[in-house]
């Protein structure tokens, strides 16, 4: 396996957030090998750090465990680490 690094960010569906029950969900769905950023109000990125078989696996593998961790969130920008 190989470790793709990639960061998600999404704008999330409501306000407030409490950003400490949404990262125990993030790792709950998955998500435990992500930082998680929230310094713009209303948004989330996740900097992924994901062992798989390719970069498409683990960019798909991510983006379902985000969205089952975080209902309605949208997905507004995806940046690859493609160097390595």
């Amino acid at each position: 396996m190989v470790e793709f690094t990639f960061t998600l960010t999404y704008r999330l569906p409501h306000a407030p957030h409490d950003i400490d029950l949404i990262e125990q969900c993030l790792a709950d769905a998955g998500c435990d090998d992500a930082l998680l950023g929230s310094g713009q109000p209303g948004y989330l990125a996740l900097a992924f750090y994901r062992e798989s078989e390719s970069a498409a696996s683990a960019l798909a593998s991510a983006l379902e465990h985000v969205q089952s961790a975080v209902p309605g969130a949208e997905l507004v920008d995806v940046n690859l680490d493609l160097a390595g």
